[in-house]
Order: structure tokens, then sequence, then C-alpha cells
């Protein structure tokens, strides 16, 4: 039987696991299209290359993705055109449509049940204001998944991680103290190992919008770790800050950890009720801004 493809109805199809190649007897090309499916969802998971900058790796996969989408989109379209007497296959049969969107559906519905006890995606938003001026709501951030428990952290490293006893799945904090370091906030500056940490006034203030819409300014302060790496931090006035704190000598195994934005009041439940985070409980370090509703953020490192 004879019978005219339709351009639409081949680019409907295509959004279905790219099964308007079935309509147009394209089997092969639909056997490329989910292979390559697989393994950009394998890659995506995936660490980099260790010659390879994770920025580069991502972008880079991401532009893959986009660029075969868009593809098989136009390439339906295309041949849908070209082939107006179209003879039936056998294949070209509704139950055949039905099979393969149960079969698709399935497989990727097991993969991803067996996965998710140990899948941990690396892409987390940053809806709330506790660590701005680096991360805004808006911002979207990939984060590097660790292999095990992290390790090599550093002060001044922005760490992912969960606190089962606050129940909260995850926040995105600063590193402020090692375990064994003795830590204490005094007039709402962070002493470290008794010297408080280098802190400078910048001229400029800080203007972001927060998750309320509200337009609010702080000043901004770059605060210094002893090893040299240097950060961005928000205060508004030490009425909103933590001012005092006791000395807090950091467990083994554990870390002491802030937001950038000094005046968040998350900061002091984290202080008050966990004290420091468990190694255990770090899973991530934050990389690279990913995407912003302010384009010139994309690509911002986060752990230079």
């Amino acid at each position: 039987m004879i019978k005219e493809r339709k351009w639409w109805v081949a680019l409907l199809l295509q959004f279905y696991f790219g099964s308007g190649y079935i309509y147009l007897g394209r089997p092969v090309r639909l056997a490329a299209y989910v292979v390559f499916l697989i393994f950009s969802a394998v890659a995506g998971l995936l660490p980099p290359p260790d010659l390879v900058e994770v920025r580069i790796y991502t972008f880079g996969i991401s532009a893959a993705m986009m660029l075969v989408s868009v593809f098989v989109l136009v390439d339906a379209i295309r041949l849908a055109f070209l082939q107006k007497d179209y003879k039936l296959r056998p294949y070209n049969r509704w139950w055949v449509y039905l099979l393969y969107w149960t079969a698709m559906s399935v497989a990727y519905g097991a993969a991803m049940f067996m996965a998710a006890p140990n899948l941990k995606i690396p892409y987390y938003a940053a809806p709330y204001t506790e660590n701005a001026p680096g991360l805004i709501p808006g911002d979207t951030i990939f984060a590097e998944i660790c292999d095990g428990p992290c390790s090599d952290l550093r002060r001044g490293d922005m760490i992912v991680f969960n606190i089962p006893e606050l129940g909260r799945r995850t926040y995105i904090r600063r590193i402020i103290g090692l375990p064994g370091d003795l830590i204490q906030i005094q007039n709402g500056i962070v002493v470290l190992n008794g010297t408080p940490l280098k802190t400078q006034r910048l001229p400029d203030d800080f203007k972001f919008t927060d998750f309320f819409n509200e337009q609010l300014v702080r000043s901004q302060y770059e605060e210094a770790f002893p090893n040299g790496r240097k950060h961005l931090i928000l205060r508004q006035n030490l009425k909103g800050t933590i001012v005092h704190t006791n000395p807090y000598r950091v467990p083994e195994g554990r870390y002491f950890v802030m937001g950038d934005n000094r005046d968040n009041l998350t900061d002091r439940e984290l202080i008050r009720n966990v004290g420091s985070i468990s190694a255990e409980h770090i899973f991530a370090k934050a990389s690279f801004i990913y995407w912003s509703d302010d384009l010139s953020r994309i690509g911002t490192l986060i752990n230079p």
C-alpha cells in the first residue's frame, strides 16, 4: 500500500523516543538515535576525563544532545517531504508503535529504579540567598559527585551535603573549618584557630533579588583563609548575623560550614542544632554555574 507521509505526524512521533523513524521507514536511524540516547545518558553521569575541564565536558555533552535533538526533528520533516509515495512496511502498524513505546518506557523506568538508591543528580538549584553573592536565586550549579566519601576537602570549598537531623534534603555551603580546627565567631567575624579571618570591605554593594522577589542591597566583603583562598561574603549589619559563639573544636570526621550570605538565618539553625557536618553526608563539590537567569553568570567557577 502506498501512503503519503505527513511531516507533522513524523515530527510529533520523534518526540516519543524517535519513533518518527518507524513512521518514515528508517529503522537504522532509529537504532543509531537510541544508541546515542544511551551513550549521552551514561556520559552525563560519569566524571569527565582527567585531561578535560568539567565545564567543557558538561557543556559539550549538553551541546551534543541539543544538536542531535534538533537534527532528528529536522531530519524527520525532511524525510516526510521526500516520501510522498511511501510504501508501507510490515512494521508500520499501530501495535508496533505501542510496543516500542512500552519497551522504551519500561527500560527507562527499570534503569532509573535500579540506579535510584545510588543516583545523585549533579545539578542543583539555588532557590534562596544563603550563599549570595556566589550563588543567587535563579542559579543552577553543576556539582562533581564524589566517588565514595569526598576527599581532599579544603577550607573554602563549596560542598553539597545532606543533614538527616534537620530533614532537609540538600544543602550547599562553604567549608570554614576542617577536623581539629577551633572555630569561634566574634562580632560577626570568623576566628580560625585563634586568628580572625582577614575581611576587607569592598566599595560596591551587591544588589540582587531574593526568593520572594524582593530587591536587596548588601555590603560586600572579601574574606581570606590562611591558605590564600578568597571569596566574597555579604553582611548587612551585626543584627542579622551570628554575632558571637563559644569556641567550637571541629570533631574528627566533620567539617564546619557557613553560607556566604552571613545574614541568612539557616546558618544559625545549622550551628545551634548540628554544629558541624559529618564527612559521610558530603557527597559533591560545587563546580560551576551551569545555568542562570542572569546569563552573564553562566560558566562562573564556584571552586576556582
